[in-house]
């Protein structure tokens, strides 16, 4: 009969031999990564990413070569990609701006569809002519549309859809950017409130030309053409809207005015209910001025709207006399007239 002892010592020999067999195979996996790695081999399919690995999964000559020198080893970290055949198209243009080579500017490569519109799963590349207007992108799409476009300040945007070429380079790509129409005048200045504080977000509007005031109060618009019935409109919160009439007749073509502006406060505001025949309210109705605005013109003002009790405000409303129009989907409206601002508990009975 076999002593136990001498069964458990022979038990304890084969696990140990086992283990040691399948540490070898763990470490000849990590040197055999290792060298792909180094020998620029990798799967089918993947793309490696430069990172640290650990010394332990370095083959044994790596490790003791790491203990005399400090030795970096690129980790293998993979993404997958779609499988590239045959040659990597080139793009190439040129970028021009009032005829000569526009360095710096700024171009979007995109794929799009035959269709002319942006595929969703399709890339994009950023570059920057250099100083002679050139650009490239080396890693272009093999066959397909893109479509390319250049930007530079001070010029219009210039934009060209390409057919790529399913073999060899693309054309070169010409972009010319033309410059931006010289406006017909400039207005530009400070706007503070009754204090003399900057009035910070302050909406400016001088005909279809608006912008807001910085935090110093300062704004700067520019006219595209001549509009002498144009009214220079500031409207900030809290402050009654000013409105210099007819602005627009004092600029002449190339005119650069600097204008200082001083708002007077507190703004106006016309509040009510619009009920129906019996005197019930009537909720979520718009209310709106109906006619000359020209503070509403310039913040793009929406119709307010009433409350489950019929209520309605309507705020940033400079001197003068208002028309109420209420309505409500295909209901018949009401319209009132002669409301001054400042008014409150305006009541609109609809029939």
């Amino acid at each position: 009969m076999t002593h136990p002892t001498h069964s458990a010592g022979a038990h304890r020999s084969r696990r140990r031999a086992h283990l040691l067999v399948l540490l070898g195979l763990l470490a000849t996996t990590a040197a055999l990564w290792a060298w792909t790695w180094n020998a620029g081999v990798l799967p089918s399919g993947l793309a490696g990413d430069a990172r640290t690995i650990p010394t332990a999964a370095l083959p044994a000559t790596a490790t003791s070569r790491a203990v005399s020198e400090p030795l970096v080893i690129p980790a293998l970290s993979f993404q997958l990609r779609e499988a590239e055949t045959g040659a990597t198209a080139r793009l190439r243009g040129i970028v021009l701006a009032s005829g000569s080579p526009c360095a710096a500017a700024a171009v979007v490569v995109s794929a799009i569809g035959s269709d002319a519109l942006p595929v969703k799963s399709g890339r994009s590349w950023r570059l920057r002519s250099d100083a002679g207007g050139r650009f490239a992108v080396l890693d272009g799409p093999i066959g397909g549309f893109v479509r390319v476009e250049a930007a530079a300040p001070g010029f219009v945007r210039a934009r060209r859809d390409v057919a790529i070429p399913a073999a060899g380079d693309a054309d070169v790509i010409l972009l010319e950017l033309e410059m931006l129409p010289e406006p017909f005048a400039r207005v530009h200045g400070t706007v503070v409130g009754p204090d003399g504080v900057p009035a910070a977000r302050a909406r400016v509007a001088l005909g279809a030309a608006t912008t807001a005031t910085d935090r110093d109060g300062r704004f700067a618009l520019q006219c595209a053409e001549a509009d002498p019935e144009a009214d220079l409109v500031v409207v900030a919160s809290g402050a009654e809207p000013l409105v210099r009439a007819d602005f627009g007749a004092t600029l002449a073509p190339g005119a650069d005015r600097s204008v200082h502006l001083v708002l007077e406060g507190p703004g106006g505001s016309i509040s009510g209910t619009v009920l129906d025949g019996a005197g019930a309210p009537l909720k979520n109705w718009k209310v709106a001025l109906d006619g000359h605005d020209p503070a509403g013109a310039a913040i793009g003002r929406a119709p307010a709207r009433t409350d489950a009790r019929g209520a309605f405000t309507i705020v940033d409303v400079g001197r003068g006399t208002y028309a109420l129009r209420a309505w409500s989907g295909r209901r018949e409206g009401i319209r009132v007239q002669g409301i001054d601002a400042g008014t409150s508990g305006v009541e609109l009975r609809v029939p």
